[in-house]
């Protein structure tokens, strides 16, 4: 094999040069270099490399899709390495999410097992808690108008607190159960209008609480949250601290609260119009964020039940003779002022419940006319909430019969189990 040393070669005519033919392998040796020099390279429809090729961009070779790959083909994202989405790409972030199912149950106001309307301190939507601290106020579900976009993904409801008498420290109250479940940099987005109190702004806090016997909670510094007439996203970063070192008992977890500032006393209504909440890891802007998690109304509904559940003792038909009516789950014989009910549970709750009986719920133990209305409700067994089924115990009751359970008259009543943080 001979060599040609020459600088430059051009076509003898024309202006189209070929190096070798058909078949021919050309070879750049290594430790060469072959450069364009503002030029293009034609190359044809299928290149394979078996090493890797770097570049700073690939872009389609003609129109504006671009195809990475073929069905059934595997891409890596080595570890350390990340990818950006740079804020104009769609379809592209919820890929990527670390979380399989959203950290926030029920962000979308969806479902509200306990009632519509609440002036207490208590649960209102499912894990949704309204803390009054001596204010005045009432939430109350609030449906969007149908085929709005001031809200993206087409949410049916939204949650609104309207004080009436404010109060410092006054809010909604969300638990995120067990502590750990996000650690490190966190990004927490909603949609929301108002009303501000007095001092001008709301407060965003975010706690975590190591549980019962537990280290002591760890807050972040609240940041502002300034609420205006018309719906607008709101995104807040932070970073959950190490719980390395930490003793996490039993029942923790990570609290965000919405609230009327600490060193606000002052007494001016308000009102929290709230919708679309999410939690992710990692931090995000409005543009990066993934949009939000929607789940089936059934997911949420059944996420919704590891915290509370309603036993409804209905009963269509009504009985006959002036007779109660009874949905009779399961019959065990009892002792004298002890009979057990076996009850079934949608899901496993998340610790033994308490058991309320707020409609009168009846119950027969000696398959008479008549029947104990109310009754003293617990659960019996150490951890009858982890099984399919729950065992109630009425006391007040005669013994020695079969127990049922069920509506009575007027046909209608509930038993509620709660197990919320």
């Amino acid at each position: 094999m001979s060599t040609l040393n020459v600088d430059k070669v051009d076509p003898s005519t024309g202006t189209a040069l070929e190096i070798g033919s058909s078949g021919d392998t050309v070879t750049v040796p290594s430790g060469a270099t072959l450069t364009l020099t503002s030029a293009t390279l034609n190359l044809p429809t299928t290149i394979t490399s078996t090493t890797e090729v770097k570049t700073n961009k690939v872009s389609p070779a003609t129109g504006t899709a671009f195809a990475l790959g073929d069905s059934g083909d595997t891409f890596t994202v080595p570890s350390g390495a990340t990818i950006v989405n740079s804020g104009t790409a769609t379809g592209f972030g919820e890929s990527l999410r670390p979380n399989a199912q959203p950290y926030m149950i029920n962000g979308n106001f969806g479902i509200w097992q306990r009632g519509t309307s609440f002036t207490t301190s208590v649960y209102t939507a499912d894990r949704w808690k309204q803390d009054l601290s001596g204010a005045t106020a009432t939430v109350t579900r609030e449906a969007h108008t149908v085929g709005q976009t001031d809200v993206p993904g087409n949410p049916k409801y939204y949650l609104k607190q309207n004080v009436t008498t404010g109060n410092d420290n006054c809010g909604m109250l969300y638990k995120i159960e067990d502590v750990d479940t996000v650690i490190g940099t966190f990004t927490l987005s909603f949609y929301a209008k108002g009303v501000n109190p007095a001092g001008g702004n709301l407060d965003i806090v975010i706690q975590q609480n190591f549980g019962s016997g537990g280290s002591t909670t760890v807050e972040l510094t609240e940041q502002d949250l300034t609420l205006t007439a018309s719906w607008q996203q709101f995104v807040f970063t932070g970073t959950l601290a190490s719980i390395s070192g930490k003793t996490v008992g039993t029942s923790s977890y990570i609290q965000l609260i919405f609230k009327q500032p600490a060193d606000d006393a002052a007494t001016d209504a308000w009102n929290l119009q709230i919708s679309q909440v999410q939690l992710e890891s990692g931090t995000y802007t409005s543009a990066t964020l993934p949009s939000f998690q929607s789940e089936t109304h059934q997911a949420n509904y059944l996420r919704c039940s590891r915290y509370y559940q309603i036993w409804n003792a209905s009963t269509p038909g009504g009985g006959t003779g002036g007779d109660p009516s009874y949905n009779c789950i399961g019959e065990w014989n009892g002792s004298a002022n002890l009979n057990n009910i076996f009850l079934p549970l949608i899901c496993p709750l998340r610790a033994a419940p308490t058991v309320n009986n707020p409609d009168g719920v009846t119950y027969d133990g000696d398959t008479a006319t008549t029947a104990t209305s109310g009754g003293t409700w617990t659960v019996k067994g150490s951890q009858p909430y982890a099984m399919a089924a729950i065992v109630l115990s009425v006391t007040g009751a005669t013994g020695g019969a079969d127990a049922k359970l069920g509506a009575g008259r007027p046909h209608s009543a509930d038993l509620t189990m709660e197990a919320d943080l």
